[in-house]
This record gives C-alpha cells, sequence and structure tokens, in this order.
C-alpha cells in the first residue's frame, strides 16, 4: 500500500493504565445502590411508599433515603435508614424529632442507644468494604 503524504503515521499504543475506583467513588456508588434498594422494598405493588417522618405517599423513585444519625459510621447500617420525602430530608432536615420518635418504638429503645454508641465510633470503609456493601446491594436488586 502506498503512503501520500497527507497520511498520518499511528504511534503505537500503549498499554492502558488499569484505573483504581477511590473510596469516595466507591461509597457513593454503595449508597446509591442501598438507597435503591431500601426505597424499593418499602414500596408497595404500585412503587408507592410513605413517607417515615410525614406519612405522605410518593412514587419510590420521588423519596430519599433518611438517616437517623448522620455520620460515615452509620451510613449503611440499617436501623439508621428510612424513606423520606425530599420535603422531610432536605428541608426539614431530616425531620429528627419525629424520626426518633417513630424509630424508638419500631426498632426499640436499646437499638436506638445502640446506634448512638456507633455514632461515637470513628469508621471509614475501606475499598473492600465498599466492594462488598456494592456487590451486596446489586444481588438484593436483582432478587427484589
Amino acid at each position: 500500500m502506498r503512503r501520500t503524504p497527507g497520511d498520518k503515521l499511528r504511534k503505537p499504543s500503549k498499554p492502558k493504565k488499569i484505573k483504581h475506583k477511590s473510596a469516595t467513588k466507591l461509597h457513593k456508588k454503595a449508597w446509591e445502590l442501598q438507597s435503591k434498594f431500601k426505597r424499593r422494598e418499602a414500596a408497595d405493588e404500585n412503587g408507592i411508599v410513605c413517607c417515615y417522618t410525614c406519612g405522605h405517599p410518593h412514587y419510590w423513585t420521588d423519596m430519599d433515603l433518611g438517616h437517623y444519625i448522620h455520620l460515615n459510621a452509620l451510613d449503611f447500617e440499617p436501623d439508621n435508614l428510612r424513606p423520606q420525602c425530599k420535603q422531610c430530608n432536605k428541608w426539614k432536615s431530616g425531620n429528627l424529632d419525629i424520626y426518633g420518635e417513630r424509630l424508638i418504638k419500631e426498632i426499640g429503645i436499646k437499638k436506638v442507644e445502640i446506634l448512638r454508641q456507633k455514632a461515637n465510633q470513628n469508621k471509614k470503609f475501606n475499598i473492600i468494604e465498599l466492594e462488598e456493601i456494592i456487590q451486596t446491594y446489586k444481588d438484593l436488586l436483582k432478587n427484589l
């Protein structure tokens, strides 16, 4: 094959670098999957979920997953998380008074105290833990 002056020579390709995901990105992905699972799990057969704090019904995709205690150590603690409407979760800062009262009635004061104790721990999830959480919620979503 003949080359013309306009032909460009290709540079030899470099081996691709392996991209390592950061703990921050993995944490975000794990949170998104957990949130999706918990909201879908709480929804009825029509996809409707009632806000944990105000009781208003919304479609599950229009809900947030609210925390009772907002700390990294409890980000993936099931007893700490419930579906909330955006109004309660964001604009009313989680509506924590009502959240706490309902949580005590639902799971009991002992479990709420355990959550409060865990809040004092400085927990940072490592990459392996986050990848395990991601895989767990992927599997749970498939089976939902």
